[in-house]
């Protein structure tokens, strides 16, 4: 959950974040951090989104260069 929350702050996670990104991710860090089995749940469905996200924003930039 803290992974989460600091690469949102930060706004780097695998690569610069955009700002869908980031807070798709603070959310899913703070649903990490609530001690409740069915927040985790939504919580890393959440940052799995994120890096989907991610992933596909490099191909776009990497695919350009």
């Amino acid at each position: 959950g803290m992974i989460a929350i600091s690469a949102s702050l930060i706004g780097y996670f695998r690569d610069y974040t955009t700002k869908l990104e980031r807070i798709i991710l603070f959310i899913s860090g703070l649903l990490m951090v609530v001690p409740e089995s069915f927040t985790d749940l939504i919580g890393i469905f959440l940052m799995a989104a994120a890096i989907i996200l991610q992933k596909r924003h490099i191909k776009k930039v990497y695919k350009r260069e």
